[in-house]
């Protein structure tokens, strides 16, 4: 949505009980290094607000970041995440290595070897991870990756 777009009529043409459509809008779009940062807000059928968040899609249109907020007190939710890709592969979904997932503090929670490369099968801790010296200091060198520290800031501020 651009600013000469209208919340409420978008919400009237795409928000529908009879045909049980929902409607989520993207706005205040920001733009740096090849990457976008989104807010967006997720309406019911019935053009009631239930989620809202933030997105940060790159050059390739492939999701870098994804929060929600609580509607009430504007807090981060659980399950924001940060992905990290190898950009060797077409498809995102082969090329997705890592997702780092946050706690509603903004820590680090867990660490998903997304596609199994490094020999995780499930989520690991940061101090996991940090022992992984294969992984943490060779193949995704921790200290030259700041962005992944923490959830902010939500728009990459220089290449991943």
């Amino acid at each position: 949505m651009d600013e000469t777009e209208d919340k409420d009529i978008i919400l009237q043409q795409n928000c529908d009980v009879t045909d049980n459509t929902s409607c989520i809008v993207y706005f205040n779009k920001q733009e740096t290094n090849g990457f976008n940062l989104w807010d967006w807000e997720s309406y019911s059928k019935e053009g009631r607000l239930y989620f809202k968040g933030k997105e940060v899609y790159d050059n390739q249109s492939r999701l870098i970041f994804s929060c929600s907020f609580d509607l009430v007190t504007n807090q981060l939710e659980e399950g924001a995440f940060k992905n990290y890709y190898g950009n060797q592969f077409e498809n995102p979904n082969d090329d997705l290595l890592l997702e780092f997932t946050y706690k509603n503090n903004g820590d680090v929670d867990l660490i998903f070897d997304y596609n199994e490369n490094y020999g995780h099968t499930k989520g690991i801790s940061l101090n996991e991870f940090l022992t992984d010296t294969q992984l943490s200091q060779q193949q995704f060198p921790w200290d030259q990756h700041k962005y992944y520290h923490a959830i902010t800031p939500y728009l990459p501020t220089s290449n991943l």
